[in-house]
């Protein structure tokens, strides 16, 4: 009996010794986990509060990036207007280019009609002076041509008046008789008219020659002209006077090769 409440003694001494071990080891823990829970809370607050700054940080990151976004935006609406000015401007360029082009292209044409011009007034210029030339020459020729008019027609007038001066003496015919038949011999064929030219005027294209209404030269009568003995060409009297007579140029050619003392023989 007495060994049984001995180790009952011992069972329940054990027992309570368990359970304060167990009640120690159970503070211990509890303090352990207080601490713990306490540093888990504390760091916990930290984590918050990083949060929340890391929050704040984000949404400061989130204002930055909506307002470089908004600029973004801005940006991008600068940018196609700046390519719709650019457009507009390769546009302009395209159009001033054209019409650089056009204008250089007209205006080398204007040079070149310029050009024309020019080298058609120089030539306007050198035939005004070329007519100025002959037209002194012709005013030259044609005071050659007066005074050989006059010259001739001095010497015309010296000739009429020796020839009226002259007396022909009366031809008389003695009567044959009436038995007899006049023979009358047979007629030579006429003879073709030959001269002289007198004056050429080669501008008008007429020559004056020593044959006139007295020697038989009628208006219209055509004559060879002979130079070194060669048939050169054809006048036309035009105009007939009692010793001379003006023909003009059958032939174009003879106004080249026509001289004052040539030949004129009728056709």
């Amino acid at each position: 009996m007495a060994g049984n409440n001995t180790g009952l003694k011992l069972l329940v001494v054990l027992l309570v010794v368990v359970s304060l071990a167990l009640g120690i080891g159970g503070y211990v823990l509890l303090k352990q986990e207080k601490e713990r829970s306490a540093q888990l809370e504390s760091e916990l607050n930290d984590t918050r509060g990083k949060y929340r700054q890391a929050q704040a940080e984000i949404e400061q990151q989130n204002t930055k990036i909506a307002g470089l976004s908004s600029s973004l935006d801005n940006a991008n609406i600068e940018i196609r207007k700046l390519n719709a000015k650019v457009s507009e401007e390769q546009q302009a360029r395209q159009e001033a280019v054209s019409k650089l082009e056009a204008l250089t292209a007209d205006l080398k044409k204007q040079s070149n009609i310029a050009g024309e011009l020019q080298k058609k007034l120089s030539e306007s210029q050198s035939a005004l002076q070329e007519a100025d030339k002959r037209l002194k020459e012709m005013e030259l020729q044609l005071k050659t041509a007066e005074a050989k008019k006059s010259e001739l027609e001095q010497k015309v007038k010296s000739l009429e008046e020796k020839a009226a001066n002259v007396e022909l003496g009366k031809i008389v015919v003695s009567p044959e008789p009436a038995a007899k038949k006049k023979v009358e011999p047979p007629k030579e064929p006429a003879k073709k008219l030959e001269g002289k030219v007198l004056v050429v005027n080669k501008d008008y294209r007429f020559a004056v020659i020593n044959l006139g209404s007295k020697d038989g030269v009628n208006v219209g009568a055509v004559f060879s002209v002979v130079h070194s003995g060669k048939n050169i060409g054809d006048i036309k009297v035009e105009k007939v006077h009692d010793t001379m007579s003006a023909a003009g140029f059958v032939t174009p050619e003879l106004k080249d090769k026509i001289l004052e003392g040539d030949s004129v023989i009728q056709k």
